[in-house]
């Protein structure tokens, strides 16, 4: 049982991290393209 809530902790974990460096990726480029219009 153990191993079983070991691996799901895993995967889980692993997701989250991929949604949060989506989320990271986005804001960057949302703030980079408000850059560019404040600039012209």
């Amino acid at each position: 049982m153990q191993d079983l809530v070991a691996v799901v902790t895993s995967f889980a974990a692993r997701l989250y991290g991929q949604r949060r460096a989506a989320r990271k990726t986005e804001r960057i480029i949302a703030e980079l393209k408000n850059g560019e219009s404040e600039c012209n």
